[in-house]
């Protein structure tokens, strides 16, 4: 299983990779590769879905196409039909579903699955969903999209909502149980907090090796010129 990367699809020629390597093996095994419709612009990813077509190998490309890329809406990105389309370019199977449906996304990806494996071939996976928040922390998606949609994907389209609708109709949740949920959890996040708070800060010197089973010179070189810094200004023990 390989996850997004925040360097732009640079994943997704080490997941066909790895895939040429299941193949090999021959253990019926498949490799999954998440990536975003905003990373399918990349020229990695163009690099990768040849390469998993031409060796046909057992790989799921999993496109989480949320309709943004940060600020950049899909429409902006690309001309064709989204990112399916692109499969049966490169010769691969394809596949597009309600990414905010559980069900859905898990037959989807399941009889994918089995005929990757089967057939040791690429599918392209293509969940439709939508960012229900901020991209991060430095992003405000206010100043590039509208508020009211926003709010109705939210409350009509979200995925947990939609989930719990349903559990509720078949009888396996209520309000009661949501209740109990919800102080179980803030309970579990105060008991937490309070003993990660009696724990003693780990020395400053553990952000150098404990990277590498032994430190590299550069981070030595790294550690040394800290060390020196907070001898001169430090105010803790250095």
């Amino acid at each position: 299983m390989v996850t997004v990367s925040s360097t732009l699809a640079t994943q997704m020629p080490q997941a066909a990779g790895a895939s040429y390597g299941v193949k090999r093996k021959g253990n019926n095994n498949c490799v999954l590769c998440y990536f975003g419709e905003g990373a399918a612009s990349e020229g990695d990813a163009m690099v990768a879905f040849n390469m998993s077509a031409t060796l046909e190998t057992p790989i799921l490309w999993y496109c989480r196409n949320n309709a943004y890329a940060i600020s950049t809406p899909s429409i902006d990105q690309y001309c064709g039909d989204g990112i399916i389309s692109r499969a049966f370019g490169y010769g691969m199977y394809g596949l597009r579903f309600d990414g905010n449906d559980i069900f859905a996304s898990y037959i989807a990806t399941k009889e994918a699955r089995n005929l990757c494996i089967n057939e040791s071939r690429p599918i392209v996976l293509e969940a439709m969903t939508y960012r229900g928040s901020h991209h991060s922390t430095s992003d405000d998606s206010k100043t590039y999209r509208n508020a009211n949609d926003e709010e109705i994907w939210n409350n009509q389209f979200n995925p947990i909502q939609r989930f719990k609708k349903y559990l509720i109709h078949i009888g396996l949740w209520n309000d009661k149980k949501e209740m109990d949920l919800i102080q179980k959890i803030n309970d579990d996040i105060d008991i937490a907090k309070d003993r990660a708070e009696e724990c003693l800060k780990p020395h400053w010197k553990h952000m150098y090796t404990d990277v590498y089973k032994e430190i590299t010179p550069h981070l030595q070189k790294q550690m040394n010129e800290m060390e020196q810094h907070l001898y001169n200004f430090g105010d803790e023990e250095w």
